[in-house]
């Protein structure tokens, strides 16, 4: 059996696809499935997830189940080509609000998640672009 984490990251994945930015609404977030390793996302709005840090044990450990959280992060490529330095900090605001809060409203989690928090973003400035780093707290029952 595979661990709910993969259902975890499906479900981030297509709750991110299924939005489009506030100031470009033809314009769609993608997962960048084929990143390479220590490659940087390259393509505006792509998105792509790291190596999560984890199983560590949580709460409980069983014969038949284990509460494990994981820490996972994942790079959102924002471009900021045509902007100037404040509409590149405001689109960069309301693109990681709308991303956060996306998965703030999730009411539902995949079987096994007990839990998918965003814990943190941050800006990380690479160039003229900016990488938005969502860090992800994911609570998971674990089971043969």
């Amino acid at each position: 059996m595979t661990t709910p984490l993969v259902d975890a990251l499906e479900r981030i994945s297509a709750t991110w696809e299924a939005l489009t930015p506030p100031d470009r609404p033809l314009e769609v977030y993608v997962e960048d499935e084929s990143k390479k390793l220590g490659a940087d996302v390259s393509s505006h709005r792509k998105f792509a997830f790291l190596f999560p840090d984890g199983p560590n044990p949580d709460t409980e450990d069983g014969i038949e189940k284990t509460i494990s959280e994981w820490t996972l992060s994942a790079e959102v490529f924002l471009s900021t080509a045509g902007r100037n330095q404040r509409e590149a900090v405001i689109a960069y605001a309301n693109e990681t609000s709308l991303l956060r809060r996306s998965i703030d409203k999730i009411s539902t989690f995949p079987a096994g998640v007990l839990d998918l928090q965003v814990i943190e973003v941050r800006a990380d400035v690479r160039g003229d672009d900016v990488i938005a780093v969502f860090t992800f707290n994911i609570l998971a029952e674990e089971t043969d």
